[in-house]
């Protein structure tokens, strides 16, 4: 997963683990990051075929985002993504 910011003490990339001391002069740099596309999602998850009806995977799927018919390369800024099967 993409990691959305970035924290620097000096040169030095911190996490969520780091200890802050007093004094320590923190940044967050401007980063540049990748917006989403529907197809990432399935980078992600395990898609089952043996658990979906014999009919249902000969048919016709279709996408949506925000319950808005998508496509793979659309973009995800927010919203829940659905897989429909006609």
């Amino acid at each position: 997963m993409q990691q959305q910011a970035e924290i620097k003490r000096r040169k030095e990339n911190l996490d969520e683990n780091a200890i802050l001391h007093d004094g320590d002069q923190i940044t967050l740099p401007d980063k540049k990051v990748r917006s989403f596309i529907f197809k990432d999602v399935f980078r992600h998850i395990d898609m089952d075929m043996a658990n979906i009806k014999e009919d249902v995977q000969k048919g016709n799927y279709k996408l949506f985002l925000n319950n808005k018919p998508t496509s793979f390369h659309d973009k995800i800024n927010h919203g829940p993504t659905e897989i429909r099967w006609d």
